[in-house]
């Protein structure tokens, strides 16, 4: 679990010039998923939501995302199935940039279910818990280096 404390906090300083994304935040974790929502958007991020890689792919079919940031250990549809299946969208999600987060669920092994997320196409990769300077990092440099439009 990612402590509230790590993740929220105040919004990015204005010295922070950065592209704004539209971005699908996945986590089974309630507490986790609405801290995240609510500093992203404070961050000026276009920001929906989803409770697990299954409701994911049903807001994919219908709402345009530049970045999908997405937990691996969930119920009804893991993180990894859920890489795969917008990987294998093609030109859909063909731009879409994948950030996985993981503490490594019950074997707490992150580093693990990680490299496997590479492995099936994630672009970043963060262990939980994680900090909102690197979660903002992250962000920053897929926007940085892609064409993602201003949201």
């Amino acid at each position: 679990m990612v402590w509230l404390g790590s993740v929220i906090g105040p919004p990015a300083s204005p010295e922070r010039e950065v592209k704004m994304a539209r971005i699908l935040f996945v986590d089974d974790e309630p507490l986790i998923r609405e801290e995240a929502v609510q500093t992203l958007l404070r961050d000026g991020h276009k920001v929906i939501q989803a409770s697990d890689g299954r409701e994911a792919m049903k807001m994919l079919e219908t709402v345009p995302v530049d970045i999908v940031i997405l937990d691996i250990v969930m119920p009804n549809q893991d993180g990894l199935e859920t890489i795969a299946q917008i990987r294998e969208l093609g030109d859909e999600t063909r731009n879409v940039k994948i950030i996985t987060i993981s503490n490594g669920g019950t074997m707490g092994d992150s580093a693990k279910y990680l490299a496997w997320a590479e492995s099936f196409g994630a672009d970043r990769v963060l262990p939980k818990p994680f900090s909102l300077p690197e979660l903002r990092a992250a962000i920053d440099e897929i926007v940085a280096e892609s064409s993602v439009p201003a949201a």
